[in-house]
């Protein structure tokens, strides 16, 4: 019920907002300006991403485990969210770790230059950054079946298989890496 809350008023711009806020306080306390935020990711995948109230019954923990989540920033973060919530709670349920899977699919877009991450039919869609196009990108070789574009990356999702979330992840991370910004033709994708 209260995922359903965040996803309808936005889950993505609250924790946006908040990371802006919590950004510009610090460095207005140490006599700087704000520097501008990361632009925020998209995500619209058909994830099953909540906190059973069956996990966790009291109403302000589950909210402040919510705030929490949408203020991690890296995947070290996360990884210590994990192990406390889990020594806490007990083993993470499967849509509690389906949301802290969108977390690291975000944080990944956010690095490698990606503005949204969505389903579309049967296959996932990447969408670049503006000014970041896919096409102008060295990518490093990306899997069978990913079509590349301008501004787009498709794949088929039913080629990710049931782990389709920590598939689109490590997508991302390859297409993050440091070395797929030189400038080289892709190989092993299809142009589109």
């Amino acid at each position: 019920m209260l995922w359903g809350y965040f996803s309808g008023s936005g889950f993505d711009r609250y924790r946006h907002l908040r990371v802006t806020a919590v950004v510009g306080i610090g460095a207005l306390r140490h006599g700087r300006d704000a520097p501008a935020p990361p632009p925020p990711v998209s995500l619209d995948l058909p994830a099953s991403a909540f906190i059973p109230e069956r996990y966790i019954e009291d109403l302000e923990a589950r909210i402040a485990l919510y705030q929490r989540i949408a203020g991690l920033r890296d995947l070290r973060e996360e990884a210590d969210l994990c192990a406390e919530v889990s020594d806490r709670f007990g083993e993470l349920p499967g849509p509690l770790r389906e949301l802290l899977a969108l977390v690291r699919i975000r944080l990944a877009a956010g690095e490698a230059g990606v503005a949204a991450v969505r389903a579309e039919g049967g296959e996932i869609v990447l969408v670049a950054r503006e000014g970041a196009p896919f096409g102008r990108r060295g990518l490093p070789p990306l899997p069978a079946g990913v079509r590349v574009g301008q501004t787009q990356l498709r794949l088929p999702r039913a080629a990710l298989g049931a782990d389709w979330l920590d598939a689109i992840e490590a997508l991302l991370r390859l297409i993050g890496e440091p070395h797929a910004a030189t400038l080289r033709a892709p190989a092993g994708a299809v142009r589109a």
